[in-house]
């Protein structure tokens, strides 16, 4: 954007297109040609730099077969190009939207248990493919609090009832076998950082009794408030 901004009318004069560093072992499928993984072999990218004042990097993939393509674009004041092939770039500094946090995914127990069940050299590649400079660098993720609709079973923390001291609040296999471990390193190879935030699927089954949100509503959302901050 800044590039972009001090430069307000460019002209792309010419395109560098650079293979990633492990190419892409392909494997024709249905409708298109599939990048093999395995145990011994996986593709990966350079790791993305700042580039210099003028240039801009872009990345392409496609049915037949292009990976994450890199292509170093270059932006000149001037063009050979006629008016009909010629692009206007006009940005307002002054004019903002909304502001971008992150990039990333969700580590729900579907994703986790299936990366899990993976041996573990795989299973960590698969992560760095994720959130490694060498992948694609997310930097956000979200985590369910307990169970989703990407779960095996329907759960909460504390399906305990009536458990309002949280006397039984415990975290399941999915979190502890899978999802913690997978955080952890994917929060150990972030290049930039790695910004994490929870969202609850349901609250415990026992604190939507609508009787109680009406004669007790303190105790209800202050337990439900407590189970967050545990």
């Amino acid at each position: 954007t800044k590039l972009l901004v001090n430069n307000l009318v460019h002209i792309f004069n010419y395109i560098v297109v650079i293979d990633c560093r492990h190419e892409c072992a392909g494997r024709k499928g249905k409708d298109t040609v599939y990048c093999v993984c395995n145990a011994t072999y996986c593709d990966d990218l350079d790791p993305i730099t700042k580039q210099p004042a003028g240039n801009v990097l872009s990345y392409r993939s496609s049915q037949s077969g292009d990976r994450f393509k890199e292509s170093q674009l270059k932006f000149t004041k001037q063009s050979d190009h006629d008016n009909a092939d010629r692009i206007t770039l006009t940005l307002d500094k002054s004019k903002k939207f909304q502001k971008i946090f992150g990039i990333g995914a969700a580590f729900t127990d579907a994703a986790a248990i299936n990366i899990g069940s993976l041996p573990k050299d795989m299973s960590d590649r698969v992560i760095k493919d994720y959130f490694s400079a060498s992948g694609i660098g997310f930097s956000m993720a979200r985590i369910p609090i307990a169970g989703c609709d990407f779960s095996t079973h329907e759960y909460t923390y504390d399906d305990t009832k009536d458990d309002y001291s949280l006397a039984h609040f415990t975290m399941p296999d999915e979190e502890i076998k899978y999802k913690i471990p997978q955080i952890n390193l994917a929060k150990q190879v972030a290049q930039h950082g790695l910004k994490l935030y929870g969202s609850p699927w349901n609250t415990p089954h026992w604190l939507n009794d609508k009787q109680l949100l009406k004669t007790q509503p303190d105790k209800q959302y202050e337990t439900w408030a407590n189970y967050f901050v545990k």
